[in-house]
């Protein structure tokens, strides 16, 4: 009997840590959408009653975050992908450039570089020119609005599932 709940639990887990990356990407998709949604008025859709009020747009915290990616999961993305998943994914607040480089290192990220902390500060000096993170190396990083719609732009490419296709299944998938 013990290996059959032992199965059932493994099955559970799977599928919860399946449903917490689906909510993952549907509150990257609904970040990137929300600010392009403001202001917008509402229209009659195909002869339908219009939309009178503004949707109310669900909390981007999940029910069971994640702290930590799985493992292999940054295995086949750069590192600048790596840091944007996890900052818009699994971090629970501003995190240090040595905090980013072992949460992307236990990832499943492989590096030969000397020093891959330093190797990650400069990928996030890059990000913060582009406006896609904020912060200071004392502080620690986060994402801003402009990188939550560039992750979710990326997360939602082909180039990215080919990636991480391996290891992923969307329940959109099984609608």
């Amino acid at each position: 009997m013990t290996n059959t709940y032992t199965s059932i639990l493994a099955g559970l887990v799977r599928r919860r840590d399946s449903l917490v990356e689906e909510m993952g990407r549907l509150n990257a998709a609904i970040a990137a959408l929300e600010p392009l949604a403001q202001g917008e008025s509402p229209v009659d859709i195909g002869g339908s009653q219009a939309i009178s009020q503004t949707p109310t747009i669900p909390s981007q915290s999940q029910p069971f975050p994640p702290s930590v990616a799985a493992p292999g999961r940054y295995a086949r993305v750069s590192v600048r992908w790596a840091a944007l998943w996890h900052l818009a994914e699994f971090a629970t607040g501003p995190m240090r450039s040595s905090q980013i480089a072992d949460a992307i290192r236990e990832g499943g990220y492989q590096s030969n570089a000397g020093s891959f902390p330093n190797a990650v500060s400069a990928v996030l000096y890059g990000m913060r020119e582009k406006g896609e993170i904020d912060g200071t190396s004392d502080v620690g990083y986060w994402l801003t609005d402009k990188g939550k719609q560039t992750w979710a732009l990326i997360r939602q490419g082909g180039k990215f599932r080919e990636s991480t296709s391996a290891s992923e299944h969307s329940l959109l998938s099984v609608q």
